[in-house]
């Protein structure tokens, strides 16, 4: 009887075992559960980490080959990508076999690492890492994402006409700069991205020739990814356009706005306008606009559905394959830094790419900035956002009417010009199809209004500026947006179809209460200067900020502008941004393009620099001045890292600092390692006791001998000294290039070594103490350098210290 039931057993076992084998494509292919992005990698050696070996194919690493960039187009790389991708191929067809075809195939990685994107079950996901050639399947983060006087505040004019570049002072806009903007897409056909530049008739020059371009373009190499959608006419400005992400219906089309605006403020042409309908575009108030590298090539990698990305790691390795030169990065992330979308940008550092990463913003979920910075990892430059010194200011004032007093001028934000004196009117006493009128969710009728009235609208649900325009549609003359209770008190200078200006809730309350009132109401919106004012280097409310209490390394870096800031969005009304073809939008995703298009300057007038010495330079020389929120007290770095970027000192720099990518893998802090020694221009110990020390190294980049004095400064609560204090960097050594009798030559770079020594360190309960190093070069060859210093003597806000190395 027993081996009755053990045969019956066996056989049943078997009949499972040959439907297991037989019908697990049957078995997966049910969609079992919600599909998510999984990165599937196999065991072989990305293009960035392949040494040689494999059928005698040459080395890719730029490492092993001794590069600052890695060379995408070379026919070593060229050679080992045709090899990958037909063990993809391989490998692929094994997926396929265990789990059907329903699934997607978002993207063959062969940079960072080999592998897939896919779009699967998690029942699918664990049948593939069952297969043996799988190294790992793990599910992709999901991440959020988070120029008229911006280029000029931060000195980008100087490169542009050569007075801030060194030796030559031949003038630079870009040209021959490739930058990768990773976001929601780009809106194609927008004048700041044509070939033929509007204002200045620059023609741009395609890096990979005329009419040749990448990805979803029309007749663009789309690598076998094909499209998920239509395909896109790309230009010799704008290369190549990518789509990574399922659920984005028009990709690499931007259906959101936020792509455009961030590639528009790295890269965008120079444009006069008209800027929005010819019948307002008189309402405002605006100057020429550009990017910061306006004569750059731009490739857009579209990883986002609405506000939500989920294929980000697609668009990195993409990016390298395509040997951008700069990165830009208005993305959340970055909080664990050696496994995450971090680990994978100190990837695309390691193949020369410069990146710059969005420190955060404030959210519904998340008031409170500090202590909470995205992007930790020391490689990248992670930026804060702040004000430049266009002046939005406005007055809503010269009242008259109804049977309360009210304050005779309330100050408010706008980038339209005045109007008035005229009747003012509260949208909630008229009817538009609404059951809140107030809020002006909806065009109001014809002839609401027809005298031109001054229409007070409530804040909220929509964007503000289409307020502007549903109240237009009713006739009115001019527009009041105030904030209401419970939301966001921030007042932004917005570029509304008609006059307008923004103001706070108790503003708005008092407002409201006087037009509740008795009859007659009227009013003035006065000050139609836009230029520029005194306004600048405030740090915005928003801006995420440190302490940094995972490990000692500051974060942010660096600042940039990042409110109200004026630049391309996709011109599709069914956006955030409506049908407007530019448009303002605050956060650090606008201060971070930026800092991309800071990077592009740099690496076209320093090519020969790696990009840690180009992020050195750019701290180094950074503006300290900046204020909080509250405009008057100083930021520390915690606020802002170094300062706020100024391009016209930055090239300039005669010593810089580089770091290996040995090292900064290696500065794991969960794997032993200690990111204090890193060779990054800060300094930073969060328990260092009472006193602690730190070693930095210093490359000359000057063509002749050089004499440095090192001081010191500190907030007045510990002490700083500097071995050695005052050194000299002699060129004696030269190496000649191609043999003695060329005429070329050049010198062996100069090293030197600091050490700095913190002393006396109180313990700050609530954040940390500040200092900084200056290095002055006598003869001033050099614009001085400051190196930041923060110290306590434990961890503040009783935070987990780092882990000990």
């Amino acid at each position: 009887m027993i081996m009755k039931y053990l045969n019956k057993f066996l056989i049943l076992t078997l009949i499972l075992l040959f439907t297991y084998q037989n019908s697990l494509a049957d078995i997966a292919g049910l969609s079992l559960g919600d599909k998510s992005n999984y990165v599937v990698k196999f065991y072989d050696a990305g293009l960035l980490y392949y040494t040689g070996g494999i059928n005698g194919m040459e080395a890719t690493s730029p490492k092993f080959l001794h590069s600052n960039k890695f060379q995408a187009h070379s026919p070593a790389v060229k050679a080992y990508s045709s090899f990958l991708k037909a063990e993809k191929n391989i490998r692929y067809n094994e997926i396929k076999s265990v789990i059907g075809n329903n699934h997607k195939l978002l993207y063959h990685y062969q940079a960072m690492y080999h592998g897939l994107l896919m779009n699967l079950t998690q029942e699918q996901a664990q049948l593939i890492k069952l297969l043996p050639n799988i190294k790992s399947v793990n599910k992709e983060p999901v991440y959020e994402i988070d120029l008229e006087r911006g280029p000029k505040w931060i000195n980008a004019n100087q490169i542009w006409d050569g007075s801030a570049v060194p030796i030559t002072g031949l003038p630079n806009k870009g040209e021959g700069i490739l930058i990768g903007d990773i976001d929601t897409g780009i809106n194609t056909d927008h004048p700041f991205f044509a070939e033929v530049g509007p204002a200045d008739g620059y023609v741009h020059i395609n890096p990979l020739g005329a009419g040749n371009f990448v990805g979803h373009c029309i007749g663009g190499n789309n690598d076998g990814i094909p499209p998920p959608n239509a395909e896109v006419q790309c230009n010799n400005k704008l290369i190549g356009a990518w789509a990574f992400d399922v659920g984005d219906a028009e990709a690499p089309e931007d259906n959101n706005g936020h792509g455009s605006h961030t590639a528009g403020t790295v890269a965008g042409n120079f444009w006069d306008g008209p800027f929005f309908n010819p019948s307002t575009q008189s309402n405002v108030v605006l100057p020429q606009v550009s990017g910061v590298a306006p004569h750059a090539n731009i490739i857009a990698y579209d990883v986002c559905s609405s506000n939500t990305c989920g294929a980000t790691t697609a668009g990195i390795d993409r990016a390298i394959l395509d040997g951008v030169d700069v990165i830009n990065f208005s993305i959340s992330g970055g909080n664990s830094p050696w496994v995450d979308n971090d680990r994978n940008f100190l990837d695309a550092v390691n193949a020369g790419i410069f990146v710059a990463a969005s420190a955060g913003n404030t959210r519904a979920n998340n008031s409170n900035p500090v202590a909470d910075t995205n992007h930790l990892g020391p490689w990248l430059m992670t930026v804060a956002a702040s004000t430049h010194d266009r002046n939005g200011n406005r007055e809503l004032t010269n009242f008259s009417g109804g049977d309360t007093s009210i304050t005779p001028s309330f100050d408010g934000q706008s980038n339209t010009i005045g109007y008035g004196p005229a009747a003012i009117v509260y949208a909630g006493d008229f009817a538009n199809g609404d059951p809140d009128p107030e809020q002006c969710l909806n065009p109001f009728p014809a002839d609401t209004w027809t005298n031109g009235e001054i229409v007070l609208c409530d804040r909220g649900a929509i964007a503000r500026v289409t307020k502007g325009a549903n109240v237009l549609a009713g006739g009115a003359g001019g527009f009041i947006l105030g904030n209401v209770t419970g939301g966001t008190d921030s007042e932004v200078a917005d570029f509304h179809v008609l006059p307008g200006i923004h103001i706070n809730t108790a503003k708005a309350d008092e407002v409201r209460t006087w037009l509740s009132t008795g009859a007659g109401h009227m009013g003035e919106i006065v000050n139609s200067n836009s230029g520029a004012g005194t306004s600048g280097d405030v740090l915005a409310g928003f801006s995420l900020r440190g302490p940094n209490l995972s490990f000692d390394v500051t974060k942010p870096n660096i600042t940039a502008p990042g409110v109200t800031i004026f630049s391309s969005v996709s011109n599709d009304p069914n956006t955030p941004m409506g049908a407007a073809e530019l448009s303002t939008i605050s956060g650090t995703s606008m201060s971070s393009p930026h800092m991309a298009g800071a990077g592009a300057l740099m690496k076209a007038v320093q090519p020969n620099w790696t990009v840690s010495e180009i992020n050195s330079a750019i701290q180094m020389t950074a503006d300290k001045t900046g204020r909080k929120e509250d405009n008057t007290t100083p930021v520390d770095p915690d606020d802002v890292g170094s300062g706020r970027v100024d391009l016209a000192l930055a090239a300039s720099a005669g010593l810089v600092m580089d770091e290996t990518f040995d090292n900064y893998v290696n500065a794991n802090p969960n794997m032993g390692g200690d990111p204090k020694t890193l060779n990054i221009p800060s300094v930073r110990n969060s328990t260092c006791g009472a006193s602690c020390s730190w070693t930095r190294v210093f490359t000359n980049k000057l063509d002749v001998s050089t004499n440095w004095t090192v001081t010191t400064s500190t907030d007045g609560t510990f002490a700083l000294s500097v071995v050695p204090s005052s050194f000299a960097v002699n060129l004696t050594d030269e190496i000649f290039i191609n043999g003695f009798e060329a005429a070329v030559r050049a010198h062996i770079e100069s090293l030197q070594s600091i050490v700095i020594t913190a002393s006396g360190v109180p313990m700050n309960p609530t954040g940390m103490s500040f200092g900084e190093i200056i290095l002055t070069e006598t003869n001033g060859l050099s614009p001085d350098l400051h190196i930041t210093v923060s110290v306590n003597q434990a961890l503040p806000f009783g935070g987990t210290p780092p882990p000990d190395p």
